[in-house]
């Protein structure tokens, strides 16, 4: 993996690392039936650099299934998706839309790119991590993080909601490598 990252690096020269395993957050504020909320969400992005005057929110993938391409942002929410790993496009532009609005992390407010690097798919000259909705890669965020934020938000809301009961996820085989399958009982 090593020696496939290094020769992806080659190729984008000259570029700059800005940080790795970095961690970001957000607060977000949602609305249920008994009160008003507010929920620091985040995570740890594998890297962060700057290519091209962009920066990319870089998210490492290991395993060996392609990914499926996504429509739209709606796509990302839809439950449907999640046999096409839209939790990867929701990981990343959720760490791209931080970036995107953070005045340490981006005081220029340089574009911001989200990419998934599938590393044993990298190592083809053309190769791309970026992520696409539809065939479009997605070269700055900024247009849709509002769409995005109103979409995690509506979601959010959802899953704190006291009078919409838990519902487990349908697709058992996800649950074998879920670190909270005891809390939900699968």
């Amino acid at each position: 993996y090593l020696k496939l990252l290094l020769g992806i690096d080659k190729r984008l020269v000259p570029f700059r690392i800005l940080g790795l395993e970095k961690k970001v957050e957000t607060t977000i504020s949602i609305q249920t039936s008994e009160c008003q909320r507010t929920l620091t969400i985040g995570g740890v992005i594998d890297r962060l650099d700057e290519v091209d005057g962009t920066l990319r929110v870089v998210d490492y993938k290991t395993g060996h299934r392609k990914q499926e391409k996504l429509p739209d942002v709606q796509a990302v929410f839809n439950p449907e998706n999640i046999k096409k790993h839209s939790d990867y496009y929701l990981q990343t532009l959720l760490y791209s839309a931080i970036i995107n609005d953070s005045e340490s992390e981006n005081p220029n407010k340089l574009p911001v790119s989200p990419a998934l690097l599938f590393i044993q798919h990298s190592n083809s000259d053309n190769f791309d991590p970026t992520i696409c909705f539809g065939n479009a890669p997605i070269k700055d965020v900024k247009p849709l993080v509002e769409e995005f934020t109103e979409q995690l938000t509506r979601l959010l809301e959802e899953i704190f909601e006291p009078t919409i009961p838990f519902q487990p996820t349908p697709y058992i085989e996800r649950c074998e490598s879920c670190a909270y399958r005891r809390l939900c009982g699968m």
